[in-house]
C-alpha cells in the first residue's frame, strides 16, 4: 500500500494506491492515524486501490469512526468501478453502510 499526502486550500488529501489488505493493514493504519492526529480536514482518495479485503474494510471503518469520535471532517472518494461495493457485498461486512457513518463522506 502506497500512501501519498498533498494539501490544497487547507484540505489534506491522502491518496492510497495498491492493495488495501491484511498484508499492509498495520503499516497503513499507523500512517493514517499519524496524519489524522493533526485533526485537520482530510480527503481519502481511494481510486487507485487495486485490491481490498475484509481487513481493509475494517481498517477504513475504524479510521472513519476515529474521525467521527475526534470531530475530524473527512471525505472519502471511492472509484466508480464497484470494487468497494463488491467487496462489502461479498464479505457480508455491515460496518460500511449508508453514509459511511461520518458526515462529509462521499461515494
Amino acid at each position: 500500500m502506497d500512501l501519498r499526502q498533498t494539501e490544497k486550500d487547507g484540505l489534506k488529501t491522502i491518496s492510497l494506491s495498491g492493495d488495501f489488505t491484511i498484508a499492509s493493514a498495520e503499516e497503513t493504519r499507523g500512517k493514517l492515524l499519524e496524519i489524522l492526529s493533526g485533526k485537520e480536514p482530510v480527503r481519502l482518495e481511494l481510486a487507485d486501490v487495486e485490491e481490498v479485503d475484509i481487513t481493509g474494510l475494517q481498517l477504513l471503518d475504524g479510521v472513519l469512526k476515529y474521525c467521527e469520535k475526534n470531530k475530524i471532517d473527512v471525505q472519502c472518494a471511492f472509484p466508480g468501478d464497484g470494487l468497494w461495493e463488491e467487496t462489502v457485498s461479498l464479505s457480508g461486512y455491515a460496518g460500511l453502510s449508508g453514509e459511511y457513518r461520518t458526515k462529509g463522506v462521499t461515494k
